[in-house]
């Protein structure tokens, strides 16, 4: 649109036309309009991304042009580059915070502590090899159960008072663990998807 309006501009001039050069600043106002909207809407974006990977786990937490990226790859992992890096740049993030899922971790409005995460109105509890052969007891409201490292903790045991809407499984767990985690939640009549051989699975906390 841009280079329309430049075109106009300059054709107008060039015949001094009144028509092409006001439909040329027409042009350049809505260009104008459609990049500030643009910059609203990455200002103003709230969403999470759990990436699908061979062996690893990913998932960016996205507040604006901010990023806490729970990843066990690291900067200079080709499958970051390949995978992570270009969705990050798509949403124009600038700035990325990486860390794992064994460090508590709080950074404006997203806290990691205690194998459990809240970002906004998004609570998830991460089952991984830190509650292996444990028992989780009391109670709690979760939107996901984010299962990593291929845990030995048994789902089955999971206390009926924590209550959970679907279940995440990263490509850390190997394919068995995967297929029993699965048939317990469909045993559950909740959902389960799998972070690998599938697409990313987006959370969007903002329109």
């Amino acid at each position: 649109m841009l280079s329309l309006a430049l075109g106009l501009f300059i054709y107008g001039l060039a015949k001094f036309n009144k028509r092409f050069i006001f439909s040329s600043l027409f042009c350049f106002v809505c260009y104008q309009t459609l990049i500030i909207n643009d910059d609203l809407k990455t200002y103003h974006q709230q969403k999470i991304i759990f990436f699908s990977l061979r062996k690893n786990y990913a998932a960016a937490f996205i507040n604006g042009r901010n990023c806490v990226l729970v990843t066990d790859l690291n900067e200079t992992d080709k499958n970051y580059d390949f995978f992570v890096k270009p969705a990050l740049s798509q949403l124009q993030v600038d700035k990325i915070s990486l860390i794992d899922l064994k460090r508590d971790t709080i950074q404006g409005n997203f806290i990691l502590k205690n194998n459990q995460i809240v970002f906004a109105d998004y609570k998830i509890l991460i089952i991984n090899d830190a509650l292996n052969y444990k028992k989780l007891e009391g109670n709690g409201d979760f939107s996901s159960l984010w299962i990593s490292g291929n845990t030995k903790f048994k789902l089955a045991t999971l206390s009926a008072s924590i209550k959970y809407k679907n279940v995440l499984i990263d490509a850390t767990n190997k394919d068995y663990k995967i297929e029993i985690f699965k048939k317990v939640v469909k045993n559950n009549h909740l959902a389960a998807y799998v972070l690998k051989k599938n697409k990313a699975y987006l959370v969007q906390l903002t329109q």
